[in-house]
């Protein structure tokens, strides 16, 4: 797996996410309008987008690990949502 660091910008219509990566894990998630959410909610709201772009910023992203889990589980959890 790749282990980058930085944003992972998510576009589609009607919302933006912010996925928030160190060293390929994600630490902290966000989207904006409509439906504001944060954490864990935020990815798994992600995970239901039909379609959209994205673009990876990569750059240092500081703050503690707020979401506490591995990304894998992340996208297992998402998948069985």
């Amino acid at each position: 797996m790749e282990r980058k660091t930085g944003i992972l910008l998510l576009e589609r219509d009607g919302g933006t996410a912010r996925l928030y990566l160190r060293k390929g894990r994600v630490i902290r998630a966000d989207t904006d309008p409509p439906a504001r959410l944060a954490g864990v909610a935020a990815v798994y709201e992600t995970l239901t987008w039909p379609r959209g772009s994205f673009d990876f910023l990569v750059g240092d992203v500081g703050g503690i690990d707020e979401i506490q889990e591995s990304t894998t589980y992340l996208l297992m959890e998402g998948t069985r949502r």
